[in-house]
């Protein structure tokens, strides 16, 4: 204080503008980076209903009989089978994606069809080819992710917006079952590695393309969507994410009946969402190191509440304890991945990340 005292008048005005200028970049910087307003309505739009624009079932396509050169042995026989089995799950999918069904009731036993999961499949009935299993992620997206995991993680937690006829306020024993296999799925397509996933897994032998996983436009797009905020809106008798008038004709066209909106619900951070999905599964750090990066920044943002300003606190990690947030999810992902913990570590300097890595 006293060295400033000594300085002239003009000096003291620059020194004082310097110091506005270096508190106010970084209040800029948050201002432009910071996350984005509401994702729009065409969240629950994205879903593919022609069976020309589907991923899973042009892949699909390369296992039939007449395709596989090696077609007679056990694994191609196996492999064609497996494809096949694929298909039936297209409708969980689509569902998934374009908010329609009020409820996940089918999705764990049509998961299996599509996941390597331990505790699920087995060498003596594996799950669809690698890079089958690739192709149903990357026809859901992000997007498919938010409202189907967000909407079966929900429904069931009560409240004055969410009754409906579903029964009980709590959320069913297949919807943990759910997080567990979309977890444990999306880590297996974000996974660059794929010889040694395929030679750990009990995936079929055949995999016509074992380069095909998730990259870097996959892994933007989830944390676009964390970053953002996810309106709920409830449809006459079904809650369901991200939903509004625009969507109605689509409904009424795919499944008749009088669709319209019945209440505007709580808006959640897409990280509520998409975090508790990294609890189950060993993610590579390609994928890892960016997602858990971001969700830190974000929670050291928001102070550690991820709850939307003015809105009741929803809880989509079932099995964590804390319905705020989810870093224990998180930091339970970068525990089974200690470079992914250093490279996280050395981009935030979280106390959280070095606990773990010591």
């Amino acid at each position: 204080m006293g060295f400033l005292r000594g300085l002239s008048s003009k000096v003291k005005l620059a020194v004082a503008v310097a110091a506005v200028v270096l508190v106010a970049i970084p209040v800029v910087l948050y201002l432009l980076t910071g996350p984005p307003g509401s994702v729009d309505g065409d969240l629950c739009r994205q879903g593919t209903f022609d069976d020309g624009e589907s991923t899973v079932l042009e892949r699909v396509s390369e296992y039939e009989p007449d395709q596989l050169s090696e077609y007679g042995s056990g694994p191609a026989a196996d492999a064609a089978l497996l494809a096949d089995d694929l298909k039936g799950t297209r409708h969980v999918l689509m569902d998934m994606q374009s908010c329609t069904k009020p409820g996940l009731a089918g999705v764990p036993f049509s998961l299996t069809e599509v996941i390597d999961a331990p505790g699920h499949n087995s060498p003596g009935l594996p799950a669809a080819p690698a890079d089958l299993e690739t192709a149903w992620f990357d026809e859901l997206r992000p997007e498919g992710l938010v409202t189907g995991w967000g909407l079966g993680a929900t429904m069931h937690q009560g409240g004055a917006f969410w009754e409906t006829d579903n029964g009980s306020d709590s959320p069913p024993d297949f919807a943990a079952e759910v997080q567990e296999l979309l977890g444990t799925g999306l880590a297996h397509a974000t996974n660059p590695d794929r010889t040694s996933l395929i030679d750990e897994g009990n995936y079929t032998e055949i995999v016509l393309d074992p380069e095909y996983h998730l990259g870097e436009e996959y892994t933007g797009r989830f944390i676009e969507l964390g970053s953002s905020e996810v309106p709920m809106v409830k449809y006459t008798g079904a809650p369901v994410l991200g939903r509004d008038d625009e969507h109605t004709e689509d409904l009424v066209e795919r499944h008749g009946g009088e669709w319209r909106i019945d209440a505007v619900g709580p808006t959640v951070h897409g990280w509520s969402v998409l975090a508790p999905l990294l609890r189950y599964g060993d993610f590579h750090e390609e994928f890892l190191v960016p997602v858990a990066t971001a969700i830190i920044e974000f929670d050291v943002a928001v102070g550690g509440d991820w709850t939307v300003e003015g809105e009741e606190p929803l809880s989509f990690d079932l099995a964590g304890d804390d319905p705020s947030n989810a870093m224990s999810a998180v930091l339970e992902a970068l525990s089974r991945n200690p470079s992914a913990a250093a490279a996280v570590h050395e981009a935030t300097g979280d106390d959280r990340v070095a606990d773990l890595l010591s």
